[in-house]
């Protein structure tokens, strides 16, 4: 069967906006600057019960994400998105943070035995692999989830698949998402007006611009 542009733009529109990220990422800040300012401000503001994060951060990666395929920045497809799939933000969240919890805590106290017994590596290696492997796969796992899938099986097997295929990615990616926010908080609060206006929609647009090409072209190889 050959390949029908028509069908593989209408299941992955941003095909027909593939052009390289740099360019991208200025033709969206271009007609969307205003959008990202308020879906921002309305990220910090739904954060501030803390139980709401998880929604709020997977409502920003799927408006984000919808800004790809030149779908405008609204504050009302935000609300929408973060009351639709607040079942799946959460089973995210905790199908990562348990495993990260865990595998941290194991390899801090292993490696505390480490000098006194060589033996205790073994168990510290493994933590630490699960840990990177989870961390990893967490930003693949929301992203996927921003493309419009279940939070299945499936995805969560195609969400490890994809870090260990291309961890460096997941670590461009998770660069951009975490950096800006976290340098933002240290300097709290003297960067307020930066975390309230561009400290989380534009990084995650950064970050969702290193993964497009990845997820669109690793997909489909995974899954045939």
């Amino acid at each position: 069967m050959g390949w029908n542009k028509e069908e593989e733009v209408e299941r992955n529109p941003e095909r027909e906006t593939m052009c390289p990220s740099p360019r991208r990422f200025w033709e969206i800040l271009k007609t969307e600057c205003a959008g990202l300012l308020v879906v921002n401000a309305l990220f910090v503001a739904v954060c501030i019960p803390v139980a709401t994060i998880p929604a709020a951060v997977f409502a920003l990666n799927r408006t984000v994400r919808e800004a790809l395929d030149d779908k405008p920045v609204r504050a009302g497809d935000f609300l929408r998105h973060f009351q639709e799939r607040w079942g799946a933000a959460w089973g995210a969240f905790l199908l990562t943070a348990f495993p990260l919890s865990a595998a941290g805590y194991g390899a801090r106290f292993y490696i505390g035995f480490a000098g006194e017994n060589w033996l205790f590596y073994l168990p510290f290696m493994l933590c630490a692999t699960v840990f990177i492997i989870v961390l990893l796969s967490s930003v693949y796992l929301y992203r996927l989830l921003a493309n419009g899938r279940s939070l299945s099986r499936e995805t969560v097997r195609l969400a490890v698949l994809l870090s260990i295929g291309r961890p460096m990615r997941a670590v461009l990616a998770a660069a951009w998402y975490w950096t800006p926010p976290l340098i933002g908080l240290l300097w709290f609060p003297l960067s307020l007006a930066f975390m309230l206006l561009v400290g989380f929609s534009i990084p995650c647009l950064l970050g969702n611009l290193v993964l497009r090409k990845v997820l669109i072209l690793d997909e489909e190889i995974i899954e045939k």
